[in-house]
């Protein structure tokens, strides 16, 4: 494992196509620890003077890129999570972005029976540190931390039909044109490279029924989680 204390997971994908669901999922049901970055939560301010510019006939900021994220900071953020051993529920005050740890509501979510934070805590599964970004593999840092790699994908014309139903705060431009100049032409141009410096990720179908993908991931996690904990087991 790319950690000897922790399982890394990383899900990236096109934009709208379910990556934070099924993090968030993941995060409301695993019975271990758990804890979510989100590569969201590090994008610069539009005030920030490295983002790229959009094409002329849109103007604006173009915030689809490496550019516009602080990934130092959030590589950094990883590894402080990573060097805990001993991890608890909330424990992560050193790390610079402030968190909802049990911010995930399961019922909402479907997911049934909860694990209690106590019982997580004192789980004989190795904590999993989850990690979500539309770029989280394109940063040469990244891959290498995951044991497990998820990517998922839309077509294009189901992509904008989910994106144009969502609101961004930052985003002053015409929607459908920065979708169709900035958003799609970077996923393109984004997919390309990952798909040619990044191997053993594994592709899902973001069409695909949100129960059954979520389950297809939590099993593949709890194999893991079964197989470092029976080694363990072994070794001690």
């Amino acid at each position: 494992m790319a950690s000897k204390h922790w399982l890394v997971v990383g899900i990236s994908g096109v934009t709208c196509a379910g990556k934070t669901t099924l993090a968030n999922r993941l995060l409301a049901s695993l019975p271990t620890v758990a804890v979510y970055l989100g590569q969201d939560e590090y994008i610069y301010s539009d005030e920030f003077p490295g983002h790229l510019l959009s094409p002329p006939a849109l103007g604006g900021l173009n915030r689809d890129s490496l550019r516009s994220i602080d990934m130092d900071r959030m590589v950094e953020d990883i590894h402080v999570i990573l060097n805990t051993t001993s991890p608890r529920l909330g424990s992560f005050s050193s790390v610079s972005v402030p968190r909802e740890w049990e911010r995930v509501n399961a019922a909402a979510l479907k997911v049934g029976n909860r694990p209690a934070p106590s019982l997580r805590e004192c789980s004989a599964y190795m904590p999993v540190l989850l990690l979500d970004g539309y770029l989280l593999f394109n940063h040469a840092d990244i891959p290498p931390l995951c044991d497990l790699l998820y990517f998922t994908t839309l077509p294009k014309d189901e992509c904008w039909k989910r994106r144009k139903k969502r609101v961004y705060a930052s985003q002053c431009q015409d929607v459908k044109l920065y979708f169709e100049l900035c958003v799609w032409p970077k996923y393109k141009e984004h997919f390309q490279q990952m798909i040619e410096s990044v191997s053993n990720i594994c592709f899902k179908n973001g069409c695909t029924d949100p129960d059954t993908l979520y389950l297809s991931v939590f099993q593949d996690i709890m194999q893991k989680l079964e197989i470092n904990k029976q080694y363990r087991s072994f070794h001690h």
